[in-house]
Formats: structure tokens, C-alpha cells, sequence
């Protein structure tokens, strides 16, 4: 089976062997889009397959995300150091059949929830884009997430929501995030926060091409690394049943 269409086909296939502490050179983000009505349904859902990779012995961390602001979306992160891995990993799981059978009933379930496909995607760290200290995957309680595709200012330098490559905003300010780029150009620009208010002023100052959203823990499956960097936070991350 092909890496991109085990992916794709899963939407639960997310983040690194191992917390990383500097960005992921390869970032997956796997978008899906809850229809208003749906949410609680959905909710459910991402918790019981995020059970499942525990008990099925998921071969890889991953990063579930819920917005907060804007239209209701759920996303998974996963991130990659290198292209090596990243095929590694899709190995792994065509070695595990009774996991890729459940998350493919699981898929099932949730197609009739979304308002639109879900979206896929591979995104490259660009750290010449990138300003402040850097975000590795599983830190921030809340994540301030900007996605946009801009084409490049009069002087030649591309703007990311308003941002030069050189850092700053058309008004002359900084802004800080990380960023991650598509093959099409899309960017991913990544701010995390550990308080709602917090996240919530970093996204007012961004612009309208920013959202905020929730780290869940119950819908991820973290490394040993991020739940000790904040163990009250990810105590509600799922267990296998034996452990409980």
C-alpha cells in the first residue's frame, strides 16, 4: 500500500517516534470537516479510535486538535524527521492488519458526519519563514494556527499572512510561529499557547487566516517525552484497558 494513500485512507496517522525538540523536518496535517449538527458524534468517535491504536498497538505518536474559533474542524498532526521515516512508519502499519481493518470501520463511521472530503497534506519546515522560539510536536495545551497561500509582495519576498520573509509585518512588526510549507505553496504557521486567552490574543493580532485550537488529549496518542513535559494535562490521554 502506498504511504500517502495509507494516510489518507486512516486520517488518524499522526506525529514522531519520540518527542521531538526542535520542528519535525515533515509535517502531516490530516483535516476533517464536521458538519454543526455532528460535533458530538464526531467527538465520540475520534475518542474511541484513538482507543483502538492504543489497544491495537498504533506503531506511531500522533496529535489530535479540535477548533475552538471558526467553522468546527478536527486535525491530527503527524511529524516526520526525515523522508526515511516517514516510509518507515507506512511499513509499520501494513504489518499490523487488525489495526488498519478497525481504523478503516472507524472512517466509515465518520464519512457521514463531515461537510466536505477530507484533506490530506505534507508540509515541509522552512525555518527562513519561521521566527521565535521554534514549536515541536506535543507542546502547548492550545495551538494558534494560521493557513494561508499568498502570493509574493512588490519586493519579491513572499508574505505570510501579512509577513515578509524577513519577519515582519507590512506595519513593521514581528511575528513569530513556525512554518510549514505544501508543494502547492499552502503554509502552515504554528504558535503554541498554554491558556485559551493566551492563544486567543496571538490570533486576534494574526489576522483573520488564523484559528485557535484545543490539543485533545483523548483523541491522541503521545510519546512518553510530551507527557512528561506536562503530565496534569495529558492524564486523560487513552490507556490500554489492561492498565486502567
Amino acid at each position: 500500500m502506498h504511504l500517502r494513500f495509507l494516510f489518507a485512507v486512516f486520517a488518524l496517522i499522526v506525529s514522531t517516534c519520540g518527542a521531538q525538540e526542535r520542528p519535525p523536518q515533515i509535517l502531516e496535517v490530516y483535516r476533517e470537516f464536521w458538519k454543526p449538527g455532528n460535533v458530538a458524534a464526531g467527538r465520540k468517535i475520534e475518542v474511541e479510535a484513538s482507543q483502538i491504536c492504543v489497544e491495537l498497538k498504533c506503531p506511531h505518536p500522533y496529535l489530535g486538535l479540535e477548533s475552538v474559533t471558526g467553522p468546527k474542524e478536527a486535525w491530527f498532526l503527524n511529524g516526520f524527521v526525515s523522508s526515511t521515516e516517514q516510509t518507515q512508519v507506512g511499513e509499520d502499519y501494513q504489518k499490523n492488519p487488525a489495526l488498519i481493518e478497525a481504523l478503516n470501520k472507524i472512517l466509515a463511521r465518520k464519512k457521514p458526519l463531515s461537510r466536505a472530503d477530507d484533506i490530506n497534506v505534507f508540509a515541509h519546515y522552512q525555518p527562513s519563514l519561521s521566527r521565535g522560539a521554534p514549536w515541536s510536536l506535543g507542546r502547548g495545551r492550545f495551538l494558534v494556527i494560521t493557513v494561508t497561500k499568498r502570493d509574493p509582495a512588490p519586493n519579491g519576498n513572499p508574505v505570510i499572512d501579512g509577513t515578509a520573509r524577513d519577519g515582519t509585518t507590512r506595519d513593521g512588526t514581528a511575528r513569530d510561529g513556525t512554518a510549514f510549507e505544501t508543494e502547492d505553496g499552502t503554509r502552515f504557521i504554528f504558535s503554541p499557547a498554554r491558556t485559551r486567552r493566551e492563544a486567543n490574543a496571538r490570533a486576534a493580532a494574526a489576522g483573520p487566516e488564523t484559528r485557535v485550537f484545543a490539543v485533545r488529549p483523548y483523541w491522541s496518542l503521545p510519546s512518553r517525552d510530551w507527557v512528561a513535559t506536562d503530565p496534569s494535562f495529558w492524564k486523560d490521554r487513552p490507556t490500554a484497558t489492561s492498565a486502567k
